[in-house]
């Protein structure tokens, strides 16, 4: 598997699986269509611990989620459970992962088409995917593999064409006597009523996380990787584009830079900039455009683009 340039960062603390779960429910909800039926199933008392980036296992319930949604174009079941199993319990669990000890056990199961042997061999490869051009980026499982790579867990795919497909997820658990302070799920309320989004973000594995995050709250996107794409993208789609959000330092032509250009032409579409760069300046940006440092998580994604999308001119931006 390819190792990408920069990764996320990565905030583990103890938290909840069950409650974790629970809380994405209410996104499941958001991001399947009527015809696809959605069974959880939690069966964690006491609760469920384990270290994790919460924001991050949020990120795998939801791809996960979308992925079985697009294999069941024609309606059918999406089901997601959580609970405790024993490694002895767990036969094909590689020795070289260790884990140890109680395990969580977090199955998605869809009954869409299903997947051959050969396409099950290849799914977490990243840019990988079955979907025509333009309908993937085909980095949706692999950022799924890695994030759990990242966790010390392991993840295995069953499918069987014409029947569905099973994900299973192991991750270590801690018990409940080392769990000092648990962090509580945050609260993430989608907004998004398909509006048009242009994502620009040289780094695919970034690209495909805020990807798939916007599409889970309800906004189509267009990816860009440059600042040239930018202006072209925005050149093409005019005014059904309602909001921009750019890496402060793309290639070609930096985030803040785009969007002067687009000013000059008289393109007053707002814009979230982000940046991880403590020392950004931020006389850069405009009274249309707000700035989103990294790390975030999903809410803070979530509120910034919901109030960039409704907000007034003038306002001051977030820091």
């Amino acid at each position: 598997m390819l190792t990408f340039g920069r990764k996320l960062p990565t905030e583990k603390n103890p938290v909840d699986l069950c409650a974790v779960v629970q809380e994405s429910e209410r996104l499941l909800h958001r991001v399947l269509p009527a015809a696809v039926k959605l069974d959880v199933d939690i069966a964690c008392e006491p609760p469920l611990w384990v270290n994790a980036d919460q924001t991050q296992i949020h990120q795998v319930i939801l791809n996960l989620a979308i992925n079985a949604r697009d294999a069941m174009p024609n309606g059918g079941t999406l089901r997601v459970s959580v609970s405790s199993t024993a490694e002895s319990n767990v036969q094909s669990l590689p020795d070289a992962l260790a884990l140890g000890g109680p395990l969580a056990s977090l199955v998605v199961v869809d009954t869409g088409a299903g997947m051959p042997p050969e396409i099950q061999a290849r799914i977490f490869e990243p840019f990988f995917t079955t979907k025509p051009r333009g309908q993937g980026t085909g980095l949706g499982l692999s950022i799924v593999h890695g994030i759990i790579r990242e966790h010390g867990g392991h993840i295995e795919v069953r499918s069987e064409v014409g029947k569905g497909t099973t994900f299973t997820i192991l991750l270590p658990c801690i018990p409940s006597a080392e769990v000092a302070q648990p962090v509580t799920p945050a609260t993430i309320t989608p907004a998004g009523k398909g509006e048009l989004l242009l994502l620009a973000e040289d780094d695919p594995h970034v690209l495909g996380i805020i990807a798939s995050t916007l599409d889970s709250l309800g906004y189509n996107v267009l990816l860009a990787g440059d600042g040239t794409a930018v202006l072209e993208m925005s050149a093409r789609y005019g005014e059904d584009i309602r909001l921009l959000i750019l890496d402060v330092d793309l290639p070609a032509k930096s985030g803040p830079a785009c969007v002067r250009t687009l000013r000059e032409r008289g393109v007053n579409t707002p814009a979230i900039m982000i940046t991880g760069n403590v020392d950004f300046d931020l006389a850069e940006l405009d009274d249309k455009t707000v700035l989103l440092r990294k790390p975030f998580g999903m809410p803070e994604l979530a509120n910034t683009v919901s109030e960039a999308l409704g907000r007034d001119p003038g306002q001051e931006a977030r820091s």
